[in-house]
């Protein structure tokens, strides 16, 4: 099921003018911060939990619960991978930004650009192990990420990472996959009006966020320029020629590395900069100017990806 670069570039474009209808309602005031958080939560507990949800609602098959396990483990390998590749890159970097880039480089924007990415250019079955990769992402971005790029110990809490609702979205669905059980038609159709509503919701959110980008914070930032070669392009890369060479085939290689193309998940821009504003200003710069970018490299990491599945 290898994605055609021609679907690729047009789902690209049309995902691009969903987040250009975000900056630009924010721009004009149609959105403001209390809109815009009304939007995230609307995004984050009802629209994606009912499109993961309905996304499981697939015919029965040994072979896709194998591929999901799998899938989670390729995630936790491309994980670790962008970490070790910031730390070697970064090392000599100020401690609070080396940390803030080694974050960049390993923790995507899986939820509010991956999701749409998937669900564009796949459909269900891309958001099936998209979901896999996602949990393996959200254990390690409240279990190790957040603590370590705000240099905090906190110890790791797995009722926080379950009650996340894209983790305990999918093990509803995995649940309704694995029993056959089929939901009912007039609720499953009240979901699909509520699923429908992840993908313009979460894209016109990135968009609006996209208004607080500095770009003279960055412009002239070789380690920004560094971060996001590598964390849109050479990494990505890297992963789809490895799990091609290992012999790994298909949309469980396009998921994963469409997955380690994404921009660094936004929540690293909401929360860092506790001990160090200025570097906490950086890394929101680098979230937004990594997504705005990223509309230019998915199309060509789709295409990478395509030709090794």
């Amino acid at each position: 099921m290898a994605a055609n670069f021609g679907t690729v570039v047009q789902q690209v474009i049309i995902l691009t003018i969903l987040i250009a209808t975000g900056f630009f309602s924010r721009k004009v005031k149609l959105i403001d911060k209390n809109s815009l958080s009304t939007m995230t939560n609307l995004t984050v507990y009802v629209a994606v939990p009912c499109m993961l949800i309905r996304a499981f609602s697939m015919e029965f098959s040994p072979d896709m619960i194998v591929g999901f396990f799998l899938e989670m483990l390729i995630s936790l390998v491309i994980h670790a991978f962008g970490a070790a590749v910031g730390f070697v890159v970064f090392r000599k970097a100020p401690e609070m930004r080396k940390r803030m880039y080694i974050c960049c480089l390993a923790l995507g924007n899986v939820g509010f650009m991956g999701f749409p990415l998937l669900q564009a250019i796949y459909g269900n079955v891309g958001l099936y192990y998209g979901s896999a990769y996602n949990f393996t992402f959200n254990v390690l971005l409240w279990g190790v990420g957040l603590g370590y790029l705000n240099d905090e110990n906190d110890k790791f809490d797995i009722i926080e990472v379950l009650k996340n609702p894209s983790i305990s979205s999918a093990f509803v669905g995995f649940i309704i996959f694995v029993t056959s059980f089929k939901i009912p038609t007039v609720i499953d159709n009240g979901m699909a009006y509520l699923a429908g509503l992840a993908v313009p919701l979460s894209l016109m959110v990135i968009g609006a966020r996209l208004v607080e980008l500095d770009i003279k914070l960055l412009i002239y930032d070789v380690r920004f320029w560094i971060c996001t070669v590598l964390r849109l392009l050479i990494v990505p890369a890297i992963v789809a020629v490895i799990l091609h060479v290992i012999g790994l085939r298909g949309v469980i290689l396009e998921v994963a590395v469409i997955l380690a193309a994404t921009p660094p998940a936004s929540l690293l821009g909401m929360v860092a900069g506790k001990k160090d504003p200025e570097t906490g200003a950086l890394t929101a710069g680098t979230v937004s100017g990594q997504t705005a970018l990223s509309m230019l490299t998915i199309p060509v990491v789709a295409l990478i990806a395509a030709a090794m599945a």
